[in-house]
């Protein structure tokens, strides 16, 4: 598959691979789906993956947790340092994004999510519709 690489911190670099992250070309996270999307914050990465396929390649429960929190953040070492949380009723995320200083995480209840880049978790929610 084709590398999609984008230098975010000074010299070294991540790289986005499928369901791998790099780190100066070095593989250090595997995802449970393919990434769809990340943020630069601080020096970690904070990233979205594909759950479309979750329940054909998980039992039941692994899948619902699986899908339901697969916004996280990752450090440069490879460290998952936060999952999304309070987040049960989005039913998963397939966007990330930036507006007005607000870190939000699309979900698939036609919801968009605020979360809290330090924590992962969810702030409050708006609709797409709104301007907030």
């Amino acid at each position: 598959s084709a590398r999609n690489q984008r230098p975010l911190i000074g010299d070294a670099m991540y790289q986005i691979d499928d369901y791998q992250v790099l780190f100066d070309s070095v593989i250090i996270y595997e995802a449970p789906g393919r990434v769809l999307d990340y943020i630069l914050y601080n020096e970690d990465l904070i990233l979205v993956y594909d759950v479309k396929d979750v329940f054909d390649n998980y039992e039941k429960a692994i899948g619902l947790e699986i899908r339901n929190h697969n916004v996280l953040r990752v450090s440069s070492s490879g460290k998952e340092i936060w999952k999304i949380s309070d987040c049960e009723k989005a039913y998963g995320f397939w966007a990330i994004y930036i507006k007005n200083k607000k870190f939000y995480a699309a979900g698939f209840d036609d919801r968009k999510h605020i979360f809290d880049p330090e924590t992962g978790k969810t702030l409050g929610w708006g609709y797409p519709s709104e301007n907030n």
